[in-house]
């Protein structure tokens, strides 16, 4: 599953090591988000989804904290 850098980024600030604690952790949060923060809320949302629709198994192998990937990290090519 191919997830945004902001979304890795939002999972990385909500983590759980278990993908249902995740899920719900980022509901929790979507729910007290205020009215204006539709763009937070619409990438929770996306989020979530991506979530619901991967395995516990894709979950548990998703590189959040590396210091490579697709994300860059400390080795990332600054232009």
């Amino acid at each position: 599953m191919n997830l945004t850098r902001d979304e890795r980024t939002l999972l990385m600030l909500y983590y759980s090591s278990r993908r249902p604690e995740a899920i719900r952790i980022l509901k929790e949060m979507q729910a007290c988000l205020m009215p204006d923060e539709t763009e937070l809320w619409l990438m929770t949302e996306s989020l979530i989804s991506k979530l619901l629709c991967m395995t516990n198994e894709e979950y548990s192998r998703l590189e959040l904290f590396s210091e490579t990937g697709p994300a860059g990290g400390a080795h990332a090519d600054k232009r």
